[in-house]
């Protein structure tokens, strides 16, 4: 899976380079606060994140670029220097990871999301969450910080051995080297009770009350709320090569690397998803959504129903 190769880099100390997948950032879905218009240009983008109503995306020379809402300087605190391997968002703050393995976090800080972020180096991966934060540590282990609603800070598993983590807006998951799911944090949905038991997934995803993850035979299992769908009309088939959690909505890549989408479509972010092949990253927003595609004959960002076109190859 594309969250696993770029993991596989950090782990090795690589900077985002021509060895990683670069292409165009597509986004579609809602457009209040330009989350789809301001998409940034360029074909040089090996990651991208969505927040509640803003979204990063990181370019291949290490910088950082944000865009979207900016009412907690989520946007416009950005920093401004290269060096970056990594990049996370859900709610109203975000995280990146440096390739020395310190972390920055800017935007909302009420609960401690970014004044509590750890200092020190050794970390490989970092997560958000609505209200919170957690990273993953060299040796398997995870530290978690900011709100702790649910315990989702204190609640945090101890140990080591962890492979990969996500965040939720009160729930947060980490993937055991076995395969295994680790859930803790807000569970008025069954977001922590109802994670699936047993081994063999391969990636894990968080939308805000839902989760998905992936199977090694490219099949999904979707759990948490379902007010919208996002769990009982997870596809079926197998094939999958890629989960990304929503805030209310979900999307998985195939093999083609064309993307399903299924969950809340009040914004059009499942109806507008794009049908063309070539996509290696999906992320979820709110209720917005983007893709990283490599085809290099065109780039459009689909709006909420007006297509919107960004011209990235002008």
């Amino acid at each position: 899976p594309r969250s696993n190769s770029l993991l596989c880099l950090v782990l090795l100390g690589l900077v985002p380079s021509a060895a990683q997948a670069q292409g165009y950032v597509a986004s579609w879905g809602d457009n209040s606060w330009s989350q789809v218009s301001n998409t940034p240009i360029g074909s040089d983008f090996c990651e991208v994140a969505a927040g509640i109503a803003h979204s990063l995306a990181l370019r291949s020379d290490g910088t950082v670029v944000s865009w979207g809402r900016d009412n907690h300087l989520q946007v416009s605190n950005t920093p401004s220097e290269s060096g970056f391997a990594q990049i996370a968002t859900r709610g109203w703050h975000s995280v990146a990871l440096r390739v020395d393995g310190s972390i920055v976090s800017w935007g909302r800080d009420t609960e401690n999301e970014v004044s509590n972020t750890p200092g020190g180096s050794g970390f490989i991966q970092v997560a958000a969450g609505g209200f919170h934060s957690l990273a993953l540590l060299a040796d398997g282990s995870v530290v978690s910080w900011g709100f702790d609603a649910s315990g989702v800070v204190t609640n945090t598993p101890a140990g080591s051995g962890f492979t990969s983590i996500a965040g939720g807006s009160g729930h947060s998951l980490a993937l055991q080297a076995d395969g295994s799911i680790v859930a803790w944090g807000d569970d008025v949905y069954g977001q922590v009770s109802t994670t699936p038991p047993g081994t063999g997934f391969l990636q894990i995803s968080a939308g805000d009350l839902h989760s998905v993850a992936l199977l090694a035979d490219g099949s999904m299992v979707s759990w948490g709320d379902d007010q919208y769908g996002q769990v009982t009309n997870t596809p079926i088939e197998s094939g999958f090569t890629h989960v990304a959690g929503g805030g209310f909505h979900s999307m998985a890549l195939r093999a083609d690397g064309s993307i399903a989408s299924w969950g809340r479509d009040d914004s059009f972010q499942v109806s507008s998803t794009p049908s063309d092949p070539g996509f290696f990253q999906a992320a979820g927003g709110g209720s917005h959504s983007h893709g990283l595609w490599t085809n290099e004959g065109a780039a459009y960002c689909f709006g909420d129903g007006t297509g919107f076109f960004c011209p990235c190859l002008a």
